[in-house]
This record gives structure tokens, C-alpha cells and sequence, in this order.
């Protein structure tokens, strides 16, 4: 990432941070008693392209976030591909992040806004940790309760928080979710190819069961199942499901990760589906379920002829070498038809 990345990030920051210095905010404790509001972390608005690491701690894990060269990774999945925005919207939260009110310097009290030390084992607060490259803190705190209302509107929030080096809690402007689960801070994005560009679908379930459907061009909505058997109907609930299966690659998604040596597909329990679309590209997925979970591998190819479709499955490719992927179950549900599932069933005889 370049110094450039946080460049709209920085001047937003300086901005608030301004603000915030200059004015005083006409909310009283008491007739005497005038609050200002001032930044929690000053120095971040200058340091903010300088993070290279986040730290995360919480009841449920401790993790990290870290830049390396131009590319953020999960170091504790893997090193798999970070989403940035999310990291780019954490930043900025503790860079804006202001403070209203001192609270408790009594550690007896911290459980009640949920600032308490995150090194022990009974706790419910949050660690948030930045740092730059060489390791030294550019910002930390300890992140309690969020307070719902600050009197400034519907989406003017507060938390509760502390320095981990200071007795003192607070109560701060501003809105700073921090996920327990380290899953959300992966890239999530596997594949996102819409049905308008879908020509054909081929599915192959472990026992055998084949399923293609297509469309001549685009302007054609419904796709044909090829080829209906004998004397079969489809039943009235099949164009839905055809159509599902079709839509298999929009906003495909992961639920988890595993290198690719981690997860051991059994040849006998494999099953597939493949896209192809009208510009040459082809999205390939190889199953099989455990339990209630389903992992996939996921390799993409391209008509050499299509610039855009080549350009497309090296992108899909690179994402996906040396990785399987959990899969959302509402996702897999609809690749794993057969054709029984699609056909009327046969009406029974009346007895004489």
C-alpha cells in the first residue's frame, strides 16, 4: 500500500480533528460544568499510513492483521487476503474517535462499561492494538459498551473505552465496531458472475446424476434443461430451480478457508458444477460435504480469444491457487440438484 492509500482518509481526519478542537460542545453536567470534546488519539491523523498491524484480543481469540508490501493479510488464517475496507474504516473510527467525558479510575467498576484488562479470562471488552512496521504502538485501547444514543441525531453513537496504560475510562464520540470474529476480517469475495452472462451450467453429483442447462443468447431468459427425458415434465416448481442454479456465481462467498493440503477431498465424494458464459469464461467448482459443511476448490479458464475473459479468469485464479473454501450452504443448496428434483412426479392410477 502507498502513501497515497489514506491520502482522502488523512484529509477527512484533519478535518474532524479541527473541529473538534475548536468548538465546544454545549452539553453541561451541571451549570458550571462545560464538556469539550477533543481527539482520543491526536497523533494518529499524522501517523495513520504508517499502520502495519492491527491487533485484535478478545474472549473469543487473539489475532492479527498485517501489511506486507502492498497486500494485508489474516496472519492467523493462513495469511489470507484481509478485506481492506474493513481495515480502512478501522482506522479512521480511532483516528476520529473524540473524547466527551472521563468515566471510573476504579478497576472494581470497569465490568460495568466493559473495560476491564483482556489478559485474563473472564471478560468481555475488546483489545484494538495499531502499530507500524518496526512494532511501536501508534494508537490502543481497550473498547467497552457502545452507547446508542448521544443526543446528537440517529446515527450519533459513543463507546466506552480506555487506554491500556492509563487507569482512567471514558466516554468517546463515535462509532468503532470491532468484530469478534476473525472470519470477518478476510476478503470474502470468491466469484461474482451474474445469470445475464450465463450460457451454460453442467452439474455432476457424486453418484452420477447429470444436470446441463442452457440458453441460446441472453435475450433468452429461461434456460433448458438438456436433455428431458423421455416422456418427463417438468414439474411447476423447476424453472425456480434452474433458474437458483444459474445464479450460482452471483456474490459467491466464503464462510471459511483452509490451504489447499488441509482439507482432503475424496475422489468418491466429489461433486461439480461448471459455468460458462457468452464471452468465453468458465468457473469450475469441485465439492464434496462433511457434515454440514461443504468445501470447494475453485479454478477459472478463458477463451483465449476473449481479452476480458482471460483477463477475468486470471483474477478468479489468483484469488483461488492453493486455497478451499467452506461455502455457504443457501449457495450450495441449488448446485446440488437432480433431476428428479426438477420433474413432475408421475400421477398415481385409480384403483378400479
Amino acid at each position: 500500500m502507498n502513501s497515497k492509500t489514506f491520502v482522502w482518509l488523512s484529509a477527512l481526519t484533519v478535518v474532524v480533528v479541527i473541529a473538534a478542537g475548536f468548538s465546544v460542545a454545549e452539553r453541561y453536567w451541571n451549570s458550571q460544568t462545560v464538556r469539550v470534546e477533543h481527539s482520543a488519539f491526536p497523533d494518529l491523523a499524522d501517523t495513520m499510513n504508517d499502520v502495519a498491524e492491527i491487533r485484535i484480543e478478545n474472549s473469543d481469540g487473539r489475532y492479527s492483521v498485517k501489511r506486507v508490501k502492498d497486500k494485508w493479510i489474516v496472519v492467523d488464517k493462513h495469511n489470507y487476503p484481509a478485506k481492506f475496507s474493513k481495515i480502512r474504516e478501522m482506522i479512521a473510527a480511532v483516528s476520529n474517535l473524540l473524547v466527551v467525558d472521563a468515566k471510573t479510575k476504579n478497576p472494581k467498576l470497569y465490568s460495568r462499561i466493559s473495560v476491564q484488562d483482556t489478559k485474563g479470562k473472564d471478560f468481555d471488552s475488546k483489545y484494538l492494538g495499531l502499530k507500524d512496521a518496526s512494532g511501536k504502538v501508534l494508537a490502543e485501547l481497550i473498547i467497552g459498551n457502545r452507547k446508542f444514543s448521544m443526543g446528537g441525531g440517529e446515527d450519533d453513537e459513543g463507546i466506552y473505552f480506555r487506554r491500556p496504560s492509563e487507569e482512567q475510562a471514558y466516554l468517546g464520540r463515535g462509532r468503532l465496531e470491532l468484530s469478534r470474529d476473525i472470519l470477518d476480517w478476510l476478503d470474502q469475495t470468491l466469484v461474482n458472475v451474474k445469470i445475464a452472462r450465463i450460457k451454460w451450467v453442467h452439474t455432476l453429483t457424486a453418484d452420477g446424476n447429470e444436470i446441463i442447462i442452457s440458453r441460446k443468447t441472453a435475450a433468452v431468459k429461461d434456460f433448458l434443461l438438456e436433455p428431458l427425458p423421455a416422456g418427463a415434465k417438468l414439474s411447476d416448481s423447476a424453472d425456480d430451480k434452474l433458474t437458483d442454479l444459474a445464479n450460482g456465481l452471483k456474490d459467491m462467498e466464503l464462510r471459511d478457508i483452509s490451504p489447499e493440503g488441509g482439507i482432503t477431498f475424496p475422489e468418491d465424494k466429489i461433486f461439480s458444477a461448471t459455468y460458462h458464459t457468452f464471452k468465453g469464461l468458465t468457473v469450475t467448482l469441485k465439492m464434496f460435504t462433511t457434515g454440514n459443511d461443504t468445501w470447494a476448490r475453485v479454478s477459472a479458464n478463458a477463451d483465449r480469444k476473449s481479452a476480458d475473459a482471460v483477463k477475468e479468469a486470471e483474477v478468479i485464479n489468483t484469488r483461488t491457487k492453493g486455497w478451499v473454501f467452506k461455502l455457504w450452504d443457501y449457495k450450495v443448496k441449488p448446485l446440488q440438484i437432480k433431476m428428479k428434483d426438477l420433474l413432475e412426479k408421475p400421477k398415481k392410477k385409480k384403483s378400479s
